[in-house]
């Protein structure tokens, strides 16, 4: 039995408009630190059922079980069209698209746009209760209202940081880069704590986005559970000496640096500098966090990358979810990996197509 799909529609205060079974198509994409779309083609008689940031929740059941919502997550509409055959396309963003309403207006070095010696969870955290939350001092910012903050977890890795005039949402995925890039994986997501409610939760993420399941499932291609599966190792972006310049002119410029012996000695040439304009950073112990993070951003790649088949032993929602860790292999070699990225695409009536990406990446 094919799997089947609701979408549930709701107005900005989460008032339920329209429950719609009968779309001509859906696809929808999940992808960890990423703001991911979501396209809906439905008869246009649904027209007046959407509206600017009106809301969509997707329900999904398996060989004929009970509806859930898919992942907790929810859209923000941002745009609907009609043709002259009657079929209205609606187009919506994960809820993490809430995080481009921001920037970090403080002047560099102030208590807002500086963050020194805290773990990067929780300075994600007070980044959104400071931009978001009861923290803000700007008139309409606060939708404490609106979106909760998951409580400080403190389990990332430790670090200093600049952003003044950022943007929310990028200065998020460069903590969770920096993070990453120093050991404790991290991600964020702004999910639907619970199914119409109208509060959104702000959450941080180590380990996995979901449930390590490393132990349990293992696909391969040589089991038949995976494609288009790729070994890479890729030296191309790799620097092992990166200096980061800060404020000041001259002699009295602030200035941090940062070398991997390890990457150096990897090669006869494998001295390789890069310098980093930081010009809005003016602690020493923030230019030493831009350079972390760099340094992590130019390691070189291992990975095994492929697509998780739907082919009964191990499926999606059933066995594994969006996030999860789990185990492949490759040619005689074991790999652990998350499955952070996630594609949905559905037609009433015919088999869903489900595309989850396994990546695992070594620096």
């Amino acid at each position: 039995m094919p799997n089947s799909y609701e979408i549930r529609v709701y107005n900005q205060v989460m008032q339920l408009q329209v429950i719609i079974a009968d779309y001509y198509s859906l696809d929808y994409a999940l992808k960890v630190n990423e703001i991911t779309p979501l396209t809906l083609e439905i008869p246009d008689s649904y027209w007046t059922s959407f509206g600017k940031d009106y809301q969509i929740e997707v329900y999904r059941n398996m060989d004929g079980g009970n509806l859930g919502i898919d992942n907790f997550s929810r859209w923000f509409v941002t745009s609907i069209a009609r043709n002259d055959q009657n079929v209205m396309t609606v187009k919506a963003s994960d809820a993490k698209v809430l995080l481009t309403r921001r920037h970090v207006l403080f002047t560099a070095g102030s208590a807002q746009a500086s963050k020194t010696a805290t773990a990067a969870d929780d300075i994600m955290k007070t980044i959104i209760l400071e931009n978001f939350g009861a923290s803000s001092v700007r008139t309409y910012a606060n939708i404490s209202t609106l979106l909760t903050i998951q409580a400080n977890q403190t389990a990332a890795q430790v670090t200093s940081k600049s952003f003044a005039w950022q943007e929310v949402f990028s200065t998020l995925k460069s903590l969770a880069d920096d993070s990453t890039g120093r050991g404790t994986y991290l991600a964020f997501d702004v999910v639907a704590p619970a199914a119409g409610n109208q509060l959104l939760d702000f959450r941080t993420y180590t380990i996995c986005r979901g449930v390590d399941r490393s132990a349990s499932v293992t696909v391969s291609p040589e089991l038949g559970t995976m494609s288009n599966t790729t070994y890479t190792l890729d030296w191309s972006n790799e620097k092992s000496f990166i200096e980061v310049g800060g404020q000041g002119e001259g002699a009295n410029r602030q200035l941090a640096t940062l070398t991997d012996t390890v990457r150096i000695g990897s090669s006869l040439w494998g001295y390789n500098e890069l310098f980093l304009d930081s010009r809005n950073t003016s602690a020493s112990a923030q230019l030493t966090g831009e350079a972390q993070s760099e340094m992590w951003a130019r390691r070189r790649i291992q990975k095994l990358e492929g697509d998780i088949l739907q082919v009964g032993t191990y499926l999606y929602g059933r066995d594994y979810g969006f996030g999860d860790i789990i185990s492949a292999q490759f040619k005689g070699q074991t790999f652990t990996g998350r499955c952070d990225q996630l594609q949905v695409s559905s037609t009433p009536g015919a088999p869903d197509v489900i595309t989850i990406k396994f990546q695992s990446v070594t620096a």
